[in-house]
């Protein structure tokens, strides 16, 4: 048997290249469009991260310079306290002192070079010789001997013996001669001394002369001594005064007047008296 053979009208395919061509259009634009969404989403981020950070950062000064201001508030607030606390102190203004002003100097009016007048060499004085200061002298105390009298117990005899007296050297004969005449110390009469100086004699003026001593006394030294007190007398004057190396003997005078005998015995004193 013959087969019948059926002939079966195949449908034309769809080409698949064509399906495949907007498939891919489509892949494409969705590959060519996602980068600009991310970029734009970046962005966004990027601008949201960034006011986020300046907010905090201006939050933050605000903080600290709310701090500041807190820190620095407190004083004020701790000193206001204080002010209440403290009683209301009374402020006194003093007013300004013022200053007087000062004047200018006054100018000295100097003379003029013709107005100066000159001493004459004629008017010029001189300072006298008395008129000049002579220099004062200083007064030197030296040691120096007076002699007096004692008695010797064994051989009942006066002999001259001398004690200590300080006296300026610048008028030493005139002071010995009127320490001698003063006479003894308490403790000197005790002890023995004696003075042929009595009653009212006084020394008048005593000069050096050539080595030799000029003594000149009242009338009274030729009174009240008679016998060995004249002779006592006249000894301890001569070894007082020619105690000093530059005096060799003695002169003796009465009120001015040099005699030839002394006393009422009439002892010699017309020559130079020495030990």
């Amino acid at each position: 048997m013959a087969k019948k053979t059926t002939s079966v009208k195949k449908e034309p395919q769809k080409k698949p290249a064509a399906k495949t061509s907007s498939a891919g259009r489509k892949k494409k634009d969705v590959r060519s469009t996602t980068p600009m969404f991310v970029i734009v989403i970046m962005l966004l981020l990027t601008v949201i991260v960034f006011m986020l950070i300046k907010q905090d950062s201006q939050q933050t000064k605000e903080v600290a310079v709310s701090k500041v201001s807190v820190k620095e508030k407190a004083p004020e607030r701790a000193a206001k306290r204080e002010q209440k606390a403290k009683p209301a102190e009374v402020v006194v203004r003093e007013e300004p002192k013022t200053i007087p002003e000062r004047k200018p100097p006054q100018e000295i009016a100097r003379p003029k070079p013709e107005e100066v007048v000159r001493p004459r060499p004629e008017e010029i004085t001189r300072p006298r010789p008395e008129e000049v200061p002579r220099p004062i002298p200083v007064e030197r105390i030296i040691n120096a001997r007076v002699y007096f009298v004692r008695l010797n117990e064994r051989t009942e005899t006066l002999y001259v013996s001398s004690v200590n007296r300080r006296v300026r050297e610048d008028n030493k004969y005139a002071a010995v001669i009127n320490e001698l005449i003063k006479g003894m110390s308490a403790r000197e009469e005790t002890a023995g001394y004696l003075n042929a100086f009595r009653g009212n004699i006084r020394l008048n003026k005593v000069e050096l002369r050539d080595r030799i001593l000029w003594c000149d006394f009242n009338s009274e030294f030729e009174r009240n001594a008679a016998g060995g007190i004249m002779l006592n007398r006249l000894e301890q004057l001569v070894y007082t005064a020619t105690q000093f190396p530059e005096v060799d003997g003695v002169i003796l005078t009465i009120n001015g007047v040099r005699k030839s005998a002394i006393g009422s015995d009439g002892i010699s004193v017309s020559g130079v008296l020495r030990r």
